[in-house]
């Protein structure tokens, strides 16, 4: 097996192949480690996958190659952590763990082997955390107690003692079943070594302002996976029947990170979609671009959330925040509504009034997007820019700094209280 240290050192050297082989050696680490956390596998596997990434983008960062387990879980944590804290729950894990398509003919055995493996995870999932992660660890993939050491950072000995605790309260006779339940949901193997090394060498491409046809067909030529040569296919066979650039990465969200589907979206909506792919490219290769702070320049009217920020003002708030994931129903229970919220000094949001439909939250983004000087630097995975808007016909234009950030399920406008004339 090929030292870690070399692997790092050729993937600094732009060998893909080789971060390809660290995606293999942790991926069960990564995405078990995030199932522990999250209890959803499909949210798992989209922790693992953009944890990857962030680690690819940062590797330099790394002075010891040998601490990459530890650093890679810390990527996952913050990852989960934020997904835990912006997000509100879309699914009941103990209920939806076990609903994968099984093999086995009949619907009698099919029922009989989905119960038992809700009960074996509905069992993991009452151990205390720590117990928890090292049994998630342990069975998703067989790794050995050392690996699991390394990547928690923790003495062989601490992750050996869980272990046993674990082992005790799950009964050992239904360990061979345990590791059954919690592999049959993981990624298949090489799926996400094949999915980053194919967004890192597509990153490339567009960072260099090659065309996005010419791009696709380039990487038909290289990339190796037959799972992701069809994928390239099928993107470049839509982009050249006339479909728009958006709808084809929309179509692939699960595979490209919201925040590329964001910018293309952009681009396409502001007519400036050369300047936005370059700056996926970049995004995606170093998770930061540059921009030009007035890219979204034009002149439109907007709407009621003049009023919603003078409410958020007169009430104290922090900030006034629309999130698409935390719409809920009308008054009366007619229809769901996007409803804002106003963030707390604590942190907590407080829930003022609706503002329309979920669907107004693209006008609404629209509409503030041509009020708004984007910084020039961008970092992380949210546009930031400082939102110019008079109030009152009375008043002059004030200055609020404003994030839109991509969600996997929609998007989030949250604009600073803290403003200046």
């Amino acid at each position: 097996m090929e030292a870690l240290k070399t692997l790092v050192a050729r993937t600094l050297a732009q060998d893909l192949d080789a971060y390809g082989e660290i995606v293999r050696r942790f991926q069960y680490l990564a995405y078990g480690y995030a199932f522990a956390l999250l209890g959803d596998a499909h949210l798992a596997e989209d922790m693992a996958q953009e944890a990857f990434l962030e680690a690819y983008q940062n590797l330099a960062k790394l002075d010891q190659p040998d601490a990459f387990p530890g650093w890679l879980r810390k990527i996952v944590l913050k990852r989960c952590d934020r997904l835990i804290r912006l997000m509100r729950p879309r699914t009941s894990p103990l209920e939806t763990a076990g609903q994968v398509a099984d093999r086995r003919p009949g619907p009698s055995a099919a029922a009989e082997q989905r119960e038992l493996k809700n009960r074996i995870l509905d069992a993991i999932a009452r151990l205390p955390e720590n117990e928890r992660t090292v049994t998630t660890l342990f069975y998703i993939d067989g790794y050995s107690q050392c690996d699991i050491a390394d990547f928690l950072e923790l003495p062989v000995s601490t992750v050996n003692n869980r272990l046993h605790a674990s082992r005790e309260a799950l009964r050992e006779r239904m360990e061979t079943v345990i590791g059954e339940a919690l592999h049959a949901d993981a990624p298949q193997p090489d799926a996400l070594a094949e999915r980053i090394t194919f967004l890192c060498a597509f990153a490339g491409q567009l960072q260099s302002g090659v065309p996005v046809v010419t791009a696709l067909e380039n990487m038909q030529k290289t990339v190796k996976a037959a799972r992701m040569r069809e994928v390239v296919q099928d993107f470049l066979k839509s982009v050249l029947s006339g479909s728009s650039m958006t709808e084809v990465f929309i179509r692939y969200k699960d595979l490209f990170p919201p925040m590329v589907v964001r910018l293309i979206d952009d681009g396409e909506t502001f007519c400036v979609v050369d300047q936005s792919l370059q700056q996926a490219g970049e995004w995606l290769k170093t998770g930061k671009f540059k921009t030009d702070p007035a890219m979204f320049d034009n002149n439109f009217s907007l709407f009621r959330i003049r009023g919603a920020l003078t409410d958020a003002l007169q009430a104290g708030a922090k900030a006034l925040v629309v999130d698409s994931s935390r719409s809920g129903p009308m008054p009366g229970g007619k229809f769901d509504a996007l409803w804002i919220e106003h963030e707390q000094d604590d942190g907590s949001l407080k829930r003022t009034g609706p503002i329309g439909r979920p669907e107004i939250l693209a006008k609404l983004q629209y509409e503030l997007k041509v009020r708004t000087r984007l910084n020039a630097e961008q970092e992380g995975d949210c546009l930031a820019g400082t939102l110019r808007l008079r109030l009152s016909k009375d008043g002059g234009e004030r200055s609020f700094p404003i994030t839109y950030r991509p969600l996997a399920d929609g998007d989030q406008i949250r604009i600073e209280l803290n403003y200046s004339e």
